[in-house]
C-alpha cells in the first residue's frame, strides 16, 4: 500500500512540474514581444533626445552647405536590400533624405521600411554622381529600365549616420 502512495505522490509532482512548465512559455513569449517592441541602435550609440524632425531638418539646412551632429526622427521610406548599408527618411516636403551609414561599419536590418528611426550624424547638401544614384537604385531592387533612365546628377539633401535608433 506504502509503494501505491509512494506512486501516486510521485505522479502528482510530474504532472504539477509538466503543467508549470507551461506558464513559463507564456512568460517567454511575452518577453519576446515586449523585446520585439523596442529600441535597436546600430553604430555608434547616442542620446535620441532632442531630436528634430525631418520638417525642422528641412528648414535647418535652408542656407545651409553642411551641418554636424544632427539628430533627426522621421519614418524610414526605404532600405538598401542589398546589405542594409543605407536608408532614407520619409520627407513630405520633397525628396526623402538620403542616410548613408558611415564607413560601411554598420548595418541595419533590410526589413525596417516603414519604421520610425532616429538618426545622428553629418548632413550636407550634395551634388550625387549618375553612377552613384544608378548603384543605389540597383542596391533597391529598381528594373533596368528605372536605373538607365537616370542620366542627369542630383542635388541632394544627405546625412552620414555615425548611428541609427530603429523602433521596433
Amino acid at each position: 500500500m506504502k509503494k501505491f502512495q509512494l506512486l501516486f505522490v510521485a505522479s502528482g509532482i510530474f504532472l504539477y512540474s509538466c503543467n508549470s512548465d507551461t506558464g513559463n512559455n507564456e512568460e517567454t513569449a511575452t518577453t519576446e514581444e515586449v523585446a520585439s517592441t523596442s529600441d535597436s541602435t546600430y553604430g555608434a550609440a547616442f542620446s535620441p533626445d532632442g531630436a528634430i524632425t525631418v520638417d525642422e531638418f528641412n528648414t535647418n539646412m535652408q542656407g545651409n552647405d553642411s551641418l554636424d551632429n544632427v539628430v533627426v526622427t522621421g519614418e524610414l521610406s526605404e532600405v538598401c536590400q542589398k546589405m542594409g548599408c543605407w536608408v532614407k527618411l520619409k520627407n513630405d516636403s520633397g525628396e526623402d533624405i538620403f542616410v548613408k551609414l558611415k564607413g560601411h561599419d554598420f548595418f541595419v536590418p533590410k526589413d525596417c521600411a516603414g519604421k520610425t528611426a532616429v538618426v545622428k550624424g553629418k548632413a550636407t547638401r550634395e551634388v550625387t554622381p549618375v553612377d552613384e544614384l544608378q548603384h543605389y537604385l540597383e542596391d533597391a531592387g529598381a528594373s533596368e529600365e528605372e536605373i538607365a533612365a537616370v542620366t542627369e546628377p542630383k542635388e541632394e539633401l544627405r546625412i552620414e549616420a555615425e548611428g541609427i535608433i530603429v523602433k521596433f
